[in-house]
């Protein structure tokens, strides 16, 4: 007796090894491997991007506009001349030009302030202004409302394209002829609130190559707002 005690607890011990391999082979999933599991949230991450809302005022400035060493069909910005491209950009929405920049002279990269300096500081000094004073460039554009349901069970949404898209178009400012860079059609719904740098490589967009555009919320109180359009 004393020796089948221990041949049966030795069977059991194997059986239960046995049985709990085949419980977790059969019912429990397979462990996750090292590179696939999730890393611990960035507490210094930014935030995602939320889309634009429906039916609601931004506003929409270009910061910067980057162009081709040449312009389209690899001419040269300036004929006869070693200097880059005096660039200007205006933006149109539902088919009129609403804004026109200044030009930048001899550069591949112009970039624009948003706000006027003077503006600014009489904000920091309490003063009282409205947005049409402040703004040196971009406009208030206002979002497409959400699609609506057409006649009938299976009727696509109807939605008024023109509404949202805005046109950039680039240019170099020349004394006779102004010579075009190109044109980029922005999806407002393809936007979100903050920046956003919008890469191209040729087709309509010509010799344009970079975008960066900054979206903000036009309700915000005013002071907020010109903060925000003035940040780095």
């Amino acid at each position: 007796m004393k020796f089948v005690l221990p041949w049966l607890a030795g069977v059991c011990a194997v059986g239960l090894v046995v049985g709990a391999a085949w419980v977790g082979v059969t019912y429990l999933p397979p462990p996750t491997p090292a590179a696939e599991r999730a890393a611990p949230p960035d507490p210094f991450a930014p935030p995602e991007k939320a889309p634009l809302k429906p039916d609601h005022d931004y506003v929409v400035l270009v910061r910067a506009v980057e162009v081709a060493p040449k312009g389209q069909g690899d001419k040269t910005w300036e004929r006869g001349f070693d200097d880059g491209p005096d660039l200007a950009y205006d933006l149109s929405w539902r088919g009129n030009v609403i804004f026109t920049s200044s030009v930048v002279e001899d550069t591949l990269i112009g970039r624009w302030e948003a706000i006027n300096v003077d503006v600014w500081n009489s904000v920091q000094n309490g003063g009282s202004v409205d947005l049409g004073q402040a703004l040196n460039n971009g406009a208030v554009i206002r979002t497409p409302p959400a699609p609506e349901r057409g006649e009938g069970e299976n009727a696509p949404p109807t939605v008024d394209a023109s509404a949202g898209v805005l046109t950039v178009r680039v240019w170099d400012s020349d004394v006779f002829d102004n010579d075009e860079a190109g044109t980029v059609n922005l999806l407002m719904s393809d936007l979100t609130e903050g920046d956003s740098e919008l890469r191209f490589d040729g087709g309509e967009a010509g010799a344009i190559r970079r975008l960066s555009v900054r979206v903000t919320d036009r309700e915000v109180p005013i002071r907020n707002l010109i903060e925000m359009l003035r940040a780095p």
